[in-house]
C-alpha cells in the first residue's frame, strides 16, 4: 500500500473520529449534591421545577459525579446574582446575567463542582451535569436580550405569546436571521389573583425555547389581575402611569422594527389583554417623544416603531401560513411547533384554550375565534402591506449591520503562476493512485459512521422516552393540584 493511500486512510480516520467526537451526545450524568449546611438537596435533583428549596448566603453546594463533568445546567427559582463556581480550585464568576435557566460550560472537566450561594434565600429548582458532547435539545443556552429587535412580541401573560402570537417566531426564524424579543406585562412572582406562581416562569422559558427563541425574555413588572370585558375595570386595578412608563421603556430599550401585541378586545375579553393593547397603542406615540418619561429617553433614546400589528385586527390583515413545513424545525410546521411549546405550560393544560390557526385538519375554517395566525397592521411608518409579510419594506438589523465585502487582488506569491500550480498538483512519475482501494476504504468508513449514528439514535430515543414518562408524571401531579385547588374554592 503506497504512501498516498496510507495518507488518505489517516485523514479519513481522523475526520471520522473527529466527527464522532463532535456529534456524540452528551450524557446526563448521575450526580449527588451536598449542601455545606447539611440541609437536604433531594428536591434539586428530582428533575421537577415545581419542587424547590432555598439556601442561605455562603452555603456551598457540591456537585459530584463518578464521571468527568464537562458542563452544568441550573434551574434557579429566584435570580441568583453573581456567584462563584469552583472547579479544581479555580473560581469563576457566574450568574451575572440572572438567567433562571443557566448553562455553564466548564473550562476544564472535573468530577466535582462547587457553587457558593451569594445571598440569603436563593431558591433552586433543579441541577444537572453533563459529559462532553452535543447537549440534549432541552438544555437552554440563552443569549442576552436583544439590543435591537426585528420583532418585539409584547404579551400580557406567559402562554399568551404562544396561544395568540405563536406563529410568528417559527415562521420568521425559519425565513432568515431575524432577532425576536419577547416581553411580558405580568410578573408571576408578585401576589396576584392566584397568589404567586413562580413555576410559571420555568414554563415560560421552556415554551420560548421550544419556539426557537434564544434571546432571554423580559419578565413583567405587574401582578396578575383579572377583569372581564371592561377596560375601565382593568384600569381601576392598575397603576396606569407606571404601566405606561413600563411599556414606553420597553419599546425604547428594544427598538423593534415590528411590534406585535394583543387584540383590542382582549381576545376572549381578558381585562389585562385589553389594557395592554391600549397601553401599546398609546406608547408607540409616547416612545418617540423625548419630553415623555425622560428617564428611559435618557437611558435608551427615543424610538418611533416602524410597524405595529395587533392580534385579530381587521385592517390591512396578514394571515401567516402556519402549515408550511419549516426546514430549521425538522420539517415541522409553525402550528406543530407552537402546540409543542404550549404543552410546556403544564399548569395551564386544564384551560379550554388551545393553539389553532382557525382551520381543521382538512384546512376548513372552524368556529375557533382566537387564531394565532391572524394579525392586522395597526400603524405603519413605511406604508401599507401589499403582501403577506410583516417585514415588508423593512431590512433586518443583521443585514443593516453587514459591511460590503471587499475583494483584494490575489498576489502572485499567494496564487503562483499557472505553470507552478499545475506542477504542484501533478502526481510524481511512477506513482499509482489506486482508486479502487480508496473507494473500498471509504465504503468501510461510511459503514462504521452509519452504525455509529444508528446507535446514537437508539440511545437518544430511549432518553426521550424516559423524559416523556417523567413529564407525564409531572402533568398528572399538576392536574391533581389543580383539582384540589378547585375543590377548596368550591
Amino acid at each position: 500500500m503506497n504512501k498516498k493511500i496510507l495518507a488518505a486512510i489517516g485523514i479519513i480516520f481522523a475526520l471520522t473520529l473527529g466527527l464522532m467526537v463532535f456529534t456524540a451526545g452528551a450524557d446526563e450524568l448521575d450526580i449527588t449534591v451536598e449542601s455545606s449546611d447539611g440541609y437536604s438537596t433531594e428536591v434539586i435533583t428530582d428533575d421537577d421545577a415545581m419542587t424547590t428549596d432555598y439556601y442561605m448566603k455562603d452555603t456551598v453546594l457540591t456537585i459530584r459525579s463518578e464521571q468527568d463533568i464537562s458542563s452544568v445546567y441550573i434551574k434557579w427559582d429566584t435570580e441568583p446574582g453573581g456567584y462563584n463556581l469552583t472547579v479544581n480550585g479555580k473560581d469563576t464568576l457566574c450568574g451575572q446575567h440572572n438567567f433562571l435557566h443557566e448553562y455553564i460550560k466548564l473550562e476544564e472537566t472535573s468530577k466535582e463542582v462547587k457553587i457558593t450561594i451569594p445571598k440569603d434565600r436563593v431558591y433552586v429548582a433543579d441541577v444537572y451535569a453533563f459529559s462532553e458532547g452535543t447537549l440534549p435539545d432541552w438544555v437552554q443556552i440563552w443569549d442576552d436580550p436583544c439590543e435591537k429587535a426585528d420583532f418585539l412580541i409584547f404579551s400580557a401573560h406567559s402562554d399568551d405569546e404562544i396561544l395568540f402570537m405563536g406563529s410568528i417566531a417559527p415562521t420568521y426564524l425559519n425565513k432568515g436571521d431575524y432577532s425576536i424579543q419577547v416581553a411580558y406585562y405580568v410578573d408571576f412572582t408578585k401576589e396576584g389573583v392566584s397568589g404567586t406562581e413562580m413555576y410559571r416562569r420555568h414554563e415560560l422559558l421552556d415554551g420560548l425555547w421550544t419556539l426557537g427563541i434564544t434571546h432571554y425574555p423580559q419578565f413583567g413588572e405587574f401582578a396578575d389581575q383579572y377583569s372581564r370585558y371592561s377596560l375601565e375595570e382593568a384600569e381601576a386595578l392598575e397603576d396606569v402611569d407606571a404601566a405606561t412608563e413600563y411599556v414606553v421603556r420597553t419599546i425604547r430599550r428594544f427598538k423593534p422594527q415590528v411590534l406585535v401585541s394583543h387584540d383590542e378586545d382582549g381576545e376572549y375579553g381578558h381585562g389585562q389583554h385589553i389594557f395592554l393593547s391600549k397601553l401599546v397603542r398609546d406608547a408607540i406615540e409616547l416612545a418617540a417623544d423625548d419630553s415623555k418619561y425622560t428617564s428611559s429617553a435618557n437611558m435608551y433614546g427615543t424610538w418611533d416603531v416602524p410597524k405595529t400589528y395587533l392580534h385579530l385586527y381587521k385592517e390591512n390583515e396578514i394571515v401567516i401560513d402556519a402549515r408550511v413545513p419549516l426546514s430549521k424545525y425538522g420539517g415541522r410546521t409553525a402550528l406543530e411547533v407552537a402546540r409543542e411549546a404550549y404543552s410546556k405550560h403544564l399548569s395551564q393544560q386544564w384551560m379550554d384554550f388551545y393553539v389553532s390557526d382557525g382551520l381543521d385538519d382538512d384546512g376548513n375554517p372552524t368556529d375557533y375565534e382566537y387564531s394565532f395566525a391572524r394579525f392586522g397592521l395597526y400603524r405603519s411608518l413605511v406604508g401599507p402591506d401589499t403582501g403577506n409579510d410583516m417585514m415588508e419594506n423593512l431590512t433586518p438589523y443583521a443585514q443593516q449591520q453587514e459591511e460590503p465585502e471587499t475583494t483584494e487582488p490575489e498576489s502572485e506569491t499567494e496564487t503562483g503562476t499557472e505553470e507552478e500550480t499545475t506542477t504542484a498538483a501533478a502526481p510524481e512519475r511512477g506513482e499509482q493512485k489506486g482508486p479502487g482501494t480508496i473507494v473500498i476504504i471509504l465504503i468501510i468508513v461510511a459503514a462504521v459512521v452509519v452504525v455509529f449514528f444508528a446507535v446514537l439514535l437508539i440511545i437518544s430515543a430511549y432518553k426521550k422516552k424516559k423524559r416523556r414518562e417523567r413529564e407525564l408524571a409531572r402533568r398528572r401531579k399538576i392536574q391533581k393540584m389543580r383539582e384540589m385547588n378547585r375543590k377548596r374554592q368550591q
